[in-house]
């Protein structure tokens, strides 16, 4: 009887252990997710003002196109430059964001 109780005490004891160490895992988590969540909200704000800025740069080429300042032959490619950069900065955020979820997991 004595040794089915030690028995029950030490398996108690490990419980106790896992226990303690998920409920640590789990506060990381938690503080992870949450730090993830603010990088989610501060990538949307970038996003809509790079959004209001493209459209402000494709206004500025369509009022240049309009005003006959621009050559003809660089029409097409002043805004495939303007998605161009606009698709790199996506990307590097992308990765940036891939990068550190990586690192948690």
């Amino acid at each position: 009887m004595a040794e089915h109780l030690k028995t029950q005490i030490e398996t108690l004891d490990q419980c106790k252990i896992l226990c303690e160490f998920r409920s640590t895992k789990f506060t990381k988590l938690k503080e992870s997710i949450s730090h993830l969540s603010t990088q989610v909200v501060e990538l949307k704000l970038d996003n809509d003002n790079l959004r209001v800025n493209i459209s402000n740069l494709n206004k500025r080429i369509q009022d240049l196109e309009s005003a006959n300042s621009c050559l003809p032959t660089s029409a097409g490619t002043v805004p495939s430059i303007i998605q161009e950069i606009s698709e790199r900065e996506r990307c590097s955020r992308n990765d940036a964001l891939l990068i550190y979820m990586n690192i948690l997991l």
